[in-house]
């Protein structure tokens, strides 16, 4: 596969994925999700969701049932697979692809990015698609800070260190080093 294939595939990868994170191109979520980002479609009021992890797709009455093989543990598990896969294309694109290096070192992370209704920005497909991601991922982030307590009761060692390590990775591409917490405290110095 040449260089120009292996970063039209990626881009397209990336493509498909915010496509996905929008009302019309939001897929339903799948009976076993897979690296599937079931935080993808846009939250609306009264929409079902667990009462432990919050996650659509499916109910659990406590978090005893959540773990190992439980449906909680896959929504999240299958959610940070996504993220893994996603992470892997922008490391692919930002070694190879100048215009999408020059997107992720343009692109500025703020704390209300991780809202559905913030502004969306126009510009360059790879600028549109760095935007989107990162407000995906911001709105996974400020997800999985608030189960944080009961994640760490329904995922295993492993599966909290596949959850650090897309976090390091995404946070370093996406938010250029800071975390959820770094932008929260920016927004408030910023209204002070």
């Amino acid at each position: 596969m040449s260089s120009d294939s292996a970063v039209g595939d990626a881009l397209q990868q990336l493509a498909g994925a915010v496509r996905e994170m929008t009302p019309l191109g939001a897929k339903t979520i799948p009976k076993n999700p897979e690296r599937f980002n079931l935080l993808a479609r846009p939250y609306r009021y009264g929409q079902s969701t667990c009462s432990v992890c919050k996650y659509p797709g499916h109910q659990c009455s406590s978090v005893r049932n959540a773990g190992k093989n439980g449906p909680c543990r896959n929504a999240i598990m299958s959610t940070v697979g996504f993220w893994e896969d996603v992470s892997a294309h922008i490391a692919a694109l930002y070694q190879s692809h100048q215009r999408f290096a020059d997107a992720i070192k343009k692109n500025v992370a703020t704390y209300d990015m991780r809202l559905d209704n913030s502004a969306q920005i126009g510009g360059s497909i790879e600028e549109v698609i760095v935007n989107c991601l990162t407000r995906n991922y911001l709105k996974f982030q400020s997800h999985f800070a608030g189960i944080r307590p009961k994640a760490a009761a329904i995922l295993d060692k492993n599966d909290y260190a596949r959850y650090e390590g897309v976090t390091h990775r995404l946070n370093e591409f996406l938010l250029h080093g800071s975390s959820l917490s770094d932008l929260f405290e920016r927004s408030i110095a910023n209204l002070q």
